[in-house]
Parts: C-alpha cells; structure tokens; sequence
C-alpha cells in the first residue's frame, strides 16, 4: 500500500465551484459594462438631437424674426405648417417632414435622424406662432417648443 503524504490539488467539485462563481461574477461584470454602454449610447443619441433641433430652431428663429406680415402671402394652417412668401412663393417652415427655409431644405447631420410628422407650426395670436420640432433618432424622440412673433405691420399703431 502506497502513502501518500503530500497530496496537493483539487476535487472535481471545487474545480466546479470556481467555474460557478467566476461565471457568476462575469455575467454581472458584462450587464454593468453593458448598462454603462446603454447609458452612453443614449446620451449620445440625446445630446445629437438636441444639437439638430438647438440649430434647425435657431434657423427658423432668424428667418422669422425679421418676417413682417405684409411680406406673407399664406399663413401656417391645419392644412400646412409653412408660410408662404409674398413675392417670391419662397416657404419657411416645416414641409413634408423636412423643414425649409426659402425653397432650401436644412440637411440634416445624420441620415438616422428624422422630423416627425407631429410636428407643428401654428399661430397663437395675429402675429405670434407656436413651433413644436420633434426630431427621432434610433427610437429616441426629442421635442423642442418655441414661440416667436413677426412683425405685424398691417395693423396700425396701438394705443
């Protein structure tokens, strides 16, 4: 009979064991790298739209700001979310999904993002108009509002 006195070296069930536990801790590991990567995709994703709205926006802005009245042939309705230029038939505003700023589309930064069709332009009062651009990307939706006025300059003075 043989003696052994220094055996060293694991069973089979602790060999087992470890592969258990270190499986364990790899699955968490992964779901946390891959929340933290959910997490960053979709900030980046926020952060891209807003930055397309902050500037399709601010361009609307400017083109209406200085727009008077008496230089519009047709004003943003339920059939349409544009006005129409007097003399040139130039639109402003959003059309078939795009919005437009003299006849010229606004490109988009990314071919992924798209206007959504519940967007709307729409008058608030005489010379006061209601803009809502929602902008979508990968399923994430962005709403930027902002009311502006044109120069109203077919009324008379206000007393």
């Amino acid at each position: 009979m043989m003696n052994r006195k220094n055996e060293r070296g694991m069973t089979l069930v602790e060999v087992l064991a470890v592969f258990v536990i270190g499986a364990i801790v790899s699955v968490i590991a992964v779901q946390i790298l891959m929340s933290g990567y959910h997490a960053y995709e979709r900030a980046k994703t926020n952060a891209e739209l807003r930055d397309e709205a902050d500037l399709m926006m601010a361009y609307l802005i400017d083109e209406l700001y200085t727009l008077k009245a008496s230089e519009v042939k047709a004003f943003p309705n339920d059939n349409n979310l544009y006005f129409v230029l007097q003399n040139t038939e130039e639109k402003i505003g959003i059309v078939n999904g795009k919005v437009v700023i003299k006849q010229k589309r606004l490109p988009l930064s990314s071919t992924d993002i798209t206007v959504r069709p519940t967007s709307t332009l729409y008058k608030v009062n005489e010379d006061l108009f209601h803009i809502t651009l929602i902008l979508e990307k990968n399923g994430y939706a962005l709403q930027l509002e902002s009311e502006i006025g044109i120069i109203n300059d077919r009324s008379g003075p206000k007393e």
